[in-house]
């Protein structure tokens, strides 16, 4: 793929995290990245990122056409059901320009009657991210145990938008470089996209998301030693707790990664405190084995300092390790070493 992104309007530096995910994790297939009130500048200046590449930020799709991309990706991540404003629009005209059109939104794109039709009359297609698999899933087959010897690592979090993904992500890097077997398995629109394949964990039917999940993860761990699962929002958000009990669940994890926002004290959408990480800690464990599922631990914190400076960041972690006894990395920071060091310990 060569890919322009679609972040007008909310490209500013943090930006959407599908956007993000794509420039960090498929830099090489991404040519430009569309947001007017940042045209002229790079990727990488706006984020401060390194590991963004330097494509350049245009005003519009064309002049993104000029970088030749054959991929459209609509990279804003609003909390809404239907398209936003001028969006349609957006993706209309990508579709006539003959570029394949990538959306990881609540809508789906193929289903859009209009949407669909210039795409058939383009010749185009439409991949959309949250589309479940279409497989055959019946509640309450399979079991709660995976191919022996191999071991199934799941991100939780004290929050949404902790860094669950791209924990998992740079753990499954790491352990490739150190000729481990190993493997991803996405459950978001973002890890689908870096990874080509995955569950949208929030569009699948409820009852079967558990089922769903255990298919995957036993076709991972059939050929991997490690599998390391993407998880989803936070058991302590009553919003999104649904998707991240049916993911624990589903998953029948050896061991968990819980990921949280340095120095958090609400949650993110909501005014509502966070419990102490401690408390976090007991109450993904205790879940994890509702049912009769595996004794899985929290075998280390992965802390996102970003918004932090270098010695606050420091700080952060060594406060993390007091509170939890647990070892705690920003893999960011220092990369994601340590942290398969102590799911490898673990193990």
């Amino acid at each position: 793929m060569r890919m322009v992104i679609d972040a007008e309007g909310v490209f500013d530096g943090t930006g959407p995290k599908l956007a993000l995910g794509v420039l960090r994790y498929r830099s090489d297939d991404v040519v430009a990245v569309v947001d007017s009130a940042h045209a002229g500048r790079n990727a990488r200046e706006i984020t401060g990122d390194p590991r963004v590449p330097a494509v350049p930020v245009v005003d519009d799709l064309d002049a993104a056409l000029r970088y030749g991309p054959d991929t459209f990706v609509v990279g804003i991540s609003p909390m809404q059901s239907t398209l936003p404003a001028g969006l349609r629009e957006r993706i209309r005209a990508a579709l006539e320009a003959k570029l394949d059109v990538v959306c990881g939104l609540h809508h789906q794109l193929g289903d859009d009657p209009e949407l669909a039709a210039v795409a058939d009359l383009a010749g185009r297609r439409i991949w959309d991210l949250r589309r479940p698999p279409e497989q055959d899933v019946q509640v309450g087959t399979g079991g709660l145990t995976h191919r022996p010897g191999s071991h199934t690592v799941l991100a939780v979090g004290s929050d949404c938008n902790a860094g669950k993904m791209t924990t998992m992500v740079e753990l499954d890097r790491e352990a490739g470089r150190r000729g481990l077997s190993s493997g991803f398995v996405a459950t978001g629109q973002t890890g689908i996209l870096v990874a080509g394949d995955g569950v949208p964990a929030d569009h699948v039917v409820a009852d079967f998301l558990p089922t769903l999940m255990h298919q995957h993860v036993c076709a991972a761990t059939a050929e991997h030693d490690l599998v390391f699962v993407e998880g989803q929002a936070a058991l302590n958000h009553p919003w999104y707790s649904g998707v991240s009990l049916g993911l624990l669940h589903g998953t029948a994890p050896d061991a968990l990664v819980l990921c949280h926002i340095a120095g958090a004290r609400d949650l993110g959408h909501l005014p509502l405190a966070l419990p102490p990480l401690s408390e976090v800690v007991a109450m993904n464990e205790a879940a994890a084995t509702w049912g009769g599922g595996p004794a899985a631990r929290v075998v280390a914190i992965s802390l996102n300092t970003g918004h932090l400076s270098a010695s606050a960041a420091a700080d952060a972690i060594a406060a993390v390790t007091d509170e939890t006894g647990l070892p705690a990395v920003d893999v960011f920071r220092s990369g994601p070493a340590a942290l398969l060091d102590a799911v490898l310990a673990a193990r």
